[in-house]
């Protein structure tokens, strides 16, 4: 998990990355109001203002991931993967369709775990993004190793990411949820490996006797 050293480093550098996008929408709606203008400038100064207020739902959002991360989630219980992998499906074609990729999620059984199906779904999708690439083959599928999970996500295709530059705050939103990621597998007791085109999470078999 983060120390408290890492955490504060994060939330400091988070907020004032959200301190000057909210100067700027303030000024920009004071102008605005000041003086009168023609329509055509009323828009182009929305528009400005509805792309500061979708940076900052976005960091805000990463944010609260983060600070929720080391809390196993109060919905917390038994988690049928190959339920949770059903689930997602959907959305994972979709996604993959959006950046003319195949996807597979492979139908797995008897795998349970102890979680908070939301969180870990939110986790897992998110990963399944940070995978993704034009063109690329991706795959998620989870197997049993000794009395752990493991979720491999990868693109099986290797393919070199060409995005365009990012964005300064688009990166660090993809940092923070990132951090909140492998916070929260390690809350629950596993461990997450990443590279470019894979990420392997290792989590712990269900305990027959645990009361969930």
């Amino acid at each position: 998990m983060l120390s408290k050293v890492d955490r504060r480093q994060y939330l400091s550098e988070a907020f004032h990355t959200m301190s000057q996008p909210l100067t700027g929408l303030q000024c920009g709606l004071e102008l605005a109001v000041a003086i009168p203008r023609d329509p055509e400038e009323y828009r182009r100064r929305i528009c400005e203002a509805l792309e500061i207020t979708t940076r900052l739902r976005h960091l805000t959002a990463a944010l609260r991931e983060l600070v929720e991360a080391e809390d196993v989630g109060e919905d917390a219980g038994r988690v049928e993967i190959g339920s949770m992998f059903s689930a997602l499906r959907e959305k994972v074609l979709a996604l993959a369709e959006l950046h003319k990729a195949s996807a597979e999620i492979e139908n797995c059984r008897e795998l349970d775990a102890y979680a908070s199906e939301s969180k870990l779904s939110r986790t897992l999708l998110f990963l399944l993004e940070e995978v993704l690439a034009e063109n690329s083959a991706l795959s998620c599928r989870a197997r049993r190793v000794n009395e752990n999970i493991e979720i491999i996500v990868e693109d099986r295709k290797a393919t070199k990411q060409k995005r365009e530059q990012q964005k300064h705050w688009r990166d660090q939103v993809s940092a923070i949820r990132m951090s909140a990621a492998e916070n929260y597998i390690r809350t629950l007791g596993g461990e997450l490996q990443r590279s470019e085109s894979r990420c392997i999470l290792e989590l712990p078999l269900l305990s027959q006797n645990r009361t969930v």
